[in-house]
């Protein structure tokens, strides 16, 4: 029997509870149109658990972004194309996937918006031939702004789960984010800091901090067997490991605890300095 890590059984439990979930939502005249940056699958994100969460009540379509020109044409160029990203949690999900012909264009800037337009039409109509009459725009990034004049809708909300400029440095608040926090119905954002520094723009914004899938995690579960050889005590990190981590602090700490073992599960965004830390271990 194949062992999952930590992070693929918390997928793996909250897509079967989905499963066990009645084939039709409890409002399914409503839909919601998730526009997300990224594709269905793991690592979760907070978008996965929300959407899946909210698909025991409404229709869902997931949109997945599209490709650009070159990646539809040239899928070489495409490092993540061919990722199998395994099936919806539900019947009443819906992932999008937009057609071949209707990638991502930055310029001309016509044939932009027409093709993005098009895929917004594309998703919506799925909601619609589901029976829903009311839709609601769930937008998880400022480039969706187009969404609010193209989409027929009855609520629009807009999710704040990251600094979008992705900066190393503070920057002012973008104009274009301004505009659109203060145009959508409801705005949720996770941290103090963003709430300070967003959450005064629109009168109807609530602070939803993260939170964990406890009953995934306090499972018991086999010791996985590429775990078994690693010796106690411990410490053990799950997510994604990146740049924003603390690498100084984890030296530091394996230094102090050298009888510890630090494991990291999780998908690795930054080799190099991974593969940097590893050598200072």
């Amino acid at each position: 029997m194949n062992e999952l890590n930590p992070e693929e059984r918390s997928i793996g439990n909250s897509q079967a509870a989905a499963h066990r979930l009645p084939s039709a939502p409890q409002l399914a005249d409503i839909g919601v149109l998730a526009l997300v940056p990224d594709e269905w699958g793991s690592p979760w994100q907070p978008r996965h658990q929300i959407l899946t969460r909210l698909s025991r009540f409404f229709n869902v379509v997931w949109c997945t972004p599209a490709l650009s020109w070159r990646q539809s044409w040239y899928p070489r160029a495409s490092k993540n194309h061919s990722i199998d990203y395994g099936e919806p949690p539900a019947q009443r999900f819906t992932i999008y996937r937009p057609n071949r012909w209707l990638p991502e264009f930055s310029r001309p800037a016509f044939l932009a918006r027409w093709t993005s337009t098009e895929r917004l039409q594309e998703a919506h109509r799925i909601l619609r031939s589901r029976g829903c009459r009311k839709t609601v725009l769930y937008l998880w990034r400022p480039c969706y702004a187009l969404a609010l004049d193209y989409i027929d809708h009855h609520l629009s909300c807009y999710h704040i789960d990251d600094e979008y400029t992705f900066s190393d440095i503070e920057k002012p608040l973008d104009a274009y984010e301004s505009r659109l926090i203060s145009r959508v119905d409801q705005v949720f954002i996770h941290s103090p800091a963003l709430m300070e520094k967003k959450g005064t723009l629109n009168p109807r914004t609530e602070f939803v901090p993260n939170g964990v899938d406890y009953r995934a995690y306090a499972t018991l579960h086999r010791e996985p067997v590429d775990l078994q050889q690693i010796p106690r005590p411990r410490i053990g990190y799950v997510g994604r490991i990146k740049r924003q981590l603390d690498f100084r602090l984890l030296v530091a700490l394996a230094r102090e605890h050298p009888r510890c073992s630090f494991v990291f599960v999780g998908t690795q965004e930054n080799l190099a300095e991974r593969a940097s830390l590893s050598r200072k271990l």
